[in-house]
Formats: C-alpha cells, sequence, structure tokens
C-alpha cells in the first residue's frame, strides 16, 4: 500500500515536472516545488529496491517503514493538543485592553507582543497555535510582561503555558519512543522467528 501511494505521488509529480517543463511557467516556484516533490518520491521508491541487493537490510527496511506510521499517528495526536492547547492560550489572552497602544521597544522580539490583538497569524487564533507549536519543538518564551494584563490572569496564563510546555515536551516525546520501541520490538521478534 506504501509502495503503491509512492508511486502514485511520484507519477503525479514526475508529470507535473515535465508539464511545467514543456509550456514553462510564470513562476519558477512552481517548477521548483514540483521538482522537490518528485525527487523526495523517486529517491524514497528506490528504498523499495534495496532488500534485493542487500537483503539483511530487509527488517531494518521494515522497522522504517512501520516507524513512519507511528510518526504519522503521533502526529495527528500532537496535532490535536497543539491546536487545543492554543486555543485555549487564545482565549486566555484575547482581550481588548489587555496591550497598551503604544508597542513596547523590548517586547518587539518577544513572542507574545502581539498574541490576543491582531488577525489569524498577526496575533489571533494562528499565532496562539503556532506558540504552542514553538513551544512542542523547544523554543519557548516566558516573557509574559508583554501581555499587559492584570497581575491574577498572568499567573493563570503562566500555569497554562507551562502546563502545555510540560505536556507537550515530557509526555508526547515518551509516547514518541513508546509508540517506535514497541514497533522495533514487534518487527524484531517477528524478523528472529
Amino acid at each position: 500500500a506504501a509502495c503503491a501511494f509512492i508511486d502514485v505521488a511520484s507519477i503525479l509529480s514526475m508529470t507535473q515536472v515535465l508539464a511545467l517543463l514543456r509550456f514553462g511557467s510564470e513562476s519558477t516556484h512552481a517548477f521548483a516545488y514540483a521538482a522537490a516533490v518528485s525527487l523526495t518520491t523517486e529517491f524514497t521508491r528506490l528504498l523499495y529496491f534495496i532488500p534485493i541487493i542487500f537483503p539483511q537490510m530487509g527488517p531494518i527496511l521494515r522497522i522504517a517503514q512501520l516507524m513512519v506510521k507511528d510518526v504519522i499517528n503521533f502526529c495527528v495526536i500532537m496535532t490535536l493538543l497543539v491546536v487545543g492547547n492554543g486555543a485555549g492560550l487564545y482565549v486566555l489572552v484575547k482581550r481588548e485592553d489587555s496591550f497598551d497602544d503604544e508597542e513596547d521597544p523590548e517586547c518587539e522580539s518577544s513572542t507574545f507582543a502581539r498574541l490576543g490583538k491582531g488577525g489569524w497569524m498577526d496575533g489571533g487564533l494562528g499565532r496562539s497555535i503556532f506558540v504552542i507549536f514553538q513551544a512542542a519543538l523547544g523554543e519557548y518564551d516566558f516573557s509574559f510582561a508583554c501581555l499587559n494584563m492584570d497581575p491574577k490572569r498572568t499567573v493563570f496564563v503562566r500555569i497554562f503555558y507551562c502546563a502545555s510546555i510540560v505536556i507537550s515536551n515530557v509526555m508526547l516525546l515518551n509516547l514518541l519512543i513508546a509508540m517506535m520501541s514497541s514497533t522495533y520490538d514487534r518487527v524484531t521478534e517477528d524478523a528472529e522467528i
């Protein structure tokens, strides 16, 4: 099934690359995107021929193939947590009066500088989700002074943000390790039999 998906993706991307070469494109970005997808899928297809040349690589490639499925399942769980925590953070910081009209020069580089104010990615829900996503990847910022809200509310925002960091960094990382360990154990048991 995975091989068929890669074959279809490869054929579609190669067709698009050839069409862009033949008929031209006003943008070289379209060609670059299509070529990137095409090259990735073509080199991924080579993995299916490695066990023919090197039979001992078969179990290792099987582990890698199953781990890709684990990563996809992990990404679904992580997406749900990041979007949920980002929406919660947005609700906590969303206030019309939570910012001064004048920007503090020290807050310009802060993650929280425009959070809760503005459009989708300017400081709204999308920005809140992105802040939680950054925290899940280990890049967090504790400059809550830039929120400029009452102290009791800032304390709750700090607690919520720290809990999001603990959940995303500790629990999700352990979940990913456990999923991949389980897959590795399952494949090596089957290979020994």
